[in-house]
């Protein structure tokens, strides 16, 4: 498809609609006023596909209940329309369909958010690699019936390392606090534990997690009526050969565990930093084979179930970590090899018990921790 100088405006649905298992080209066009809908829609088309030099405008001065979506468009072709086009009145998002991303690509931080469309999974593929620039905000719809949560499935490498002060969050469409009123309903809208699903890293994926927040989601409906606000496995999962870097991580408000993290390649990792608050399950879940870990300067708080549990066969360090107020118990240690446990605070475990080592080898150090009951 070669589309060229289009000017498509005031129509009582979208825009355009393009769909193609081909190329799609489309340049020098203006696209503007679909109150309520959508200007520029696509739902397929091949890697190489170019849209250029476009212009491409919503009109949201009218009510919220008709403020338009500038676009909404499969993985492949988020990077080509941000570098490539000039996007106006984006309140709404830049709105992206479930897919599979099987191309290199960067998203841009912008004066808008990435909105994930209702139930629309999305994928990075083998041998693809998506970049998150400081800054950036995904947000997912909230689904808040049985229809399947959204989930994000790296399967090749994400790189998201955000800043102190720009961060990059994944969290619910709902949530205000951050980018605004996305939604645009014109309140303070509440987002709630399980508004999607979680973002997983499997097989030989790998990434860069560097101060990446997770919000609100943890959510694992499947689409099988009539089930409400089924809890998943975590917001954040690893269930792969090796893990991403892990630093500056805080998954807050999951409706299960905050993280999820089974590393089976024998590589060694580190979680470094993280902030792990308020989820209905544990804070950190850790499995895994005989890599060794360590934990450094952690916080596992006010979580539904243990702060942090740790069960591999390799080697462990935990160090200067605080485990307070959760729901079941502080930290929960399981290793055949050497456990090396120094300066942490284990704090305020009133329903369990603060500290729990069920295996270690002789040879490990327990030394200059702070554990109580108040």
């Amino acid at each position: 498809q070669d589309l060229n100088a289009f000017d498509v405006t005031h129509n009582g649905g979208h825009g355009m609609v393009l769909n193609s298992s081909d190329l799609v080209n489309l340049s020098a066009s203006s696209i503007s006023n679909h109150p309520g809908n959508t200007n520029l829609v696509i739902t397929g088309a091949a890697a190489g596909s170019q849209i250029r030099g476009n212009v491409i405008e919503a009109n949201n001065t009218v009510v919220a209940e008709d403020h338009e979506i500038v676009v909404s468009v499969i993985p492949n072709l988020v990077q080509e329309i941000t570098d490539n086009n000039g996007l106006f009145a984006t309140d709404r998002g830049f709105r992206i369909r479930a897919g599979t991303l099987s191309i290199d690509a960067t998203w841009r931080a912008a004066d808008f958010e990435y909105v994930v469309e209702p139930n629309a999974d999305i994928t990075v593929a083998p041998d693809s690699e998506l970049t998150l620039e400081p800054g950036l905000i995904i947000k997912f719809h909230a689904e808040r019936s049985w229809r399947p949560d959204s989930d994000f499935t790296i399967q090749g490498e994400l790189n998201a390392e955000g800043q102190p002060a720009a961060p990059v969050f994944f969290t619910s469409l709902l949530d205000d606090t951050r980018g605004g009123d996305t939604n645009g309903d014109g309140v303070n809208s509440e987002a709630a534990p399980g508004d999607w699903g979680q973002l997983r890293f499997t097989g030989d994926s790998d990434g860069d997690l560097t101060h990446v927040w997770f919000l609100y989601g943890g959510g694992g409906n499947d689409g099988r009526c009539c089930n409400e606000r089924t809890a998943g496995d975590a917001m954040l999962k690893v269930a792969a050969e090796r893990a991403p870097t892990l630093d500056s991580v805080r998954a807050l408000y999951s409706q299960s565990r905050g993280a999820l993290l089974n590393v089976t390649g024998g590589v060694g990792w580190s979680l470094n930093n993280g902030h792990f608050e308020s989820n209905n399950g544990s804070g950190v879940e850790i499995n895994g084979e005989r890599a060794p870990i360590s934990l450094i300067n952690n916080g596992f708080r006010s979580n539904g179930q243990d702060g942090a549990s740790v069960s591999t066969t390799g080697e462990q360090t935990m160090t200067g970590n605080f485990s307070e107020d959760n729901g079941r118990h502080g930290l929960v240690i399981s290793t055949s090899d050497r456990l090396s446990l120094n300066a942490n605070l284990v704090d305020d475990h009133p329903s369990g018990t603060g500290l729990i080592i069920s295996n270690a080898s002789p040879d490990s150090v327990i030394d200059d921790n702070e554990i109580s009951d108040a």
